[in-house]
């Protein structure tokens, strides 16, 4: 499909690039068409009538994903083990179990036991859209450990409420982050490394608040009403040229 298709629509570089090395894909025909954040939505307004899931002073880091091994929830538990105790926040991990990997949630219950975190961690299950973004608005950092992320939009809807992301530096997310600038991409995923890195962000706080500025500030590059005009662009040009 991808090499006789008259078009094909990537969401990141790294998409477009799989298209063209793996499926065949004509570059001339690729486009490119990020996805967008409701910035109605993702704010950094903070809800006065929000209560944060954790009475820890020092906060809380978020994980939001579906709980399956690709999106590296066991690397977030990891990471947390490895700061300093009188630095260390808590980590809510937000999402339903995936039915495929139902025994896996078990397993992140046992690891966060093995580590001694069992009253740092805090499985809150699935959230709204709304639940979601007050849950950004209140975390320290957003942890995007996955292992593959086609582009990670978590991770622009995070930088748009003014939440430093550290990600793994696989696929889109090293479009939708800007390292050190609105948050650091990760080679490693050795959880010594990612503790190492949350760490140092925790220490410097003025750092942090600058990288939640400057991640609002690239996220609205990305904007639906953008990726609406350029999909509009891509049919009016194959209306056009079967005409």
């Amino acid at each position: 499909m991808a090499a006789e298709s008259d078009s094909v629509v990537a969401i990141s570089a790294a998409e477009a690039r799989t298209v063209y090395e793996r499926c065949g894909g004509d570059p001339s025909r690729i486009m490119i068409v990020s996805p967008g954040v409701d910035g109605e939505l993702f704010h950094s307004r903070a809800d006065p009538s929000w209560v944060p899931p954790t009475t820890n002073p020092r906060g809380f880091l978020l994980f939001a994903a579906r709980l399956q091994p690709l999106k590296g929830p066991d690397l977030a538990i990891g990471a947390l083990a490895e700061v300093p105790e009188e630095l260390r926040p808590d980590l809510v991990i937000a999402g339903d179990v995936s039915v495929d990997f139902a025994p896996y949630f078990a397993e992140l219950k046992a690891l966060v036991r093995r580590h001694g975190l069992t009253d740092r961690v805090h499985f809150i299950g699935p959230l709204s859209r709304t639940g979601l973004a007050d849950m950004m608005r209140g975390a320290r950092m957003t942890l995007v450990p996955s292992h593959s992320e086609t582009f990670g939009l978590i991770a622009l809807e995070s930088a748009s409420c003014g939440t430093p992301v550290i990600a793994s530096a696989a696929g889109g997310l090293r479009e939708a982050v800007v390292h050190g600038e609105t948050g650091q991409l990760m080679d490693s995923r050795q959880a010594g490394d990612w503790g190492t890195a949350i760490t140092r962000l925790l220490a410097k706080p003025v750092v942090l608040e600058r990288m939640g500025v400057v991640a609002q500030i690239h996220a609205r590059r990305f904007n639906w009403a953008w990726a609406a005009r350029r999909l509009e662009w891509c049919y009016q040009s194959l209306i056009e040229g079967r005409a």
